[in-house]
């Protein structure tokens, strides 16, 4: 008899390690499932795969008591990934999207009758965008001197022989100098500042005038220049 009641508690608990493992394997089993599900998802199903991986969760089993709760990690989230992004810097360099530039130049030997407006007008013709010239008041000069100031992608756009008047000169434009005497050097007459010596920009030439053969028979429809040397 003892026996047999031994053999009874054997089964007994041996019966309920086969439940507690069955049970765990089921456990087991559902959140391997689960994560196979969200790793082969698509990523472009958006607000759908977010609502399956909801309901997975509602449905998943609980933790048996006495197991550790199995913590799933975080899921990347899908909508933030089709926001649109930057392009990279490298991307942007290499595909020469820059960002425009004012560019300043210095042009003159136009007739006296010449005025800002004018050859604004005439440049944002040539150009095709805004333009904005202004006179450079000067004594006893026989041309006339403008400031031009652009928006360009790249400078060389402002020294195109085509884009100027046969005979016009074209340089970089200098801010005046602050009068040297201020900070102990020479300045010139009347403590005004002494004028940068400078040149063309392409080649660097001094004094070598821009010429357009190709615009010589425009220049009864454009700003005037002056014959004088």
């Amino acid at each position: 008899m003892q026996q047999i009641n031994a053999d009874i508690e054997y089964l007994k608990r041996t019966t309920d390690t086969q439940t507690t493992t069955c049970e765990t394997l089921r456990v087991v089993s559902a959140t391997l499932d689960n994560r196979l599900t969200a790793v082969e998802k698509p990523r472009d199903q958006g607000a759908t795969s977010s609502a399956a991986s909801l309901s997975a969760a509602e449905i998943q089993p609980g933790p048996v008591p006495g197991e550790t709760e199995d913590i799933q990690p975080a899921q990347p989230d899908d909508s933030a990934q089709g926001r649109t992004q930057s392009p990279a810097w490298s991307k942007v360099v290499r595909e020469g999207r820059r960002q425009k530039q004012m560019v300043s130049v210095f042009a003159t030997k136009f007739d006296l009758n010449v005025d800002a407006d004018t050859l604004s007008d005439y440049l944002k013709e040539k150009l095709g965008r805004e333009v904005k010239c202004r006179k450079i008041e000067t004594v006893q000069s026989r041309f006339s001197s403008f400031c031009v100031t652009a928006e360009c992608n790249d400078v060389a756009e402002m020294y195109d022989p085509q884009l100027w008047t046969a005979g016009s000169f074209v340089r970089r434009f200098y801010e005046p100098r602050r009068p040297r005497g201020a900070v102990g050097g020479p300045s010139g007459p009347e403590g005004t500042p002494r004028p940068q010596e400078t040149g063309l920009l392409p080649g660097g030439d001094t004094g070598v005038p821009v010429v357009s053969a190709g615009m010589a028979g425009m220049t009864a429809s454009c700003p005037a220049v002056s014959d004088q040397d």
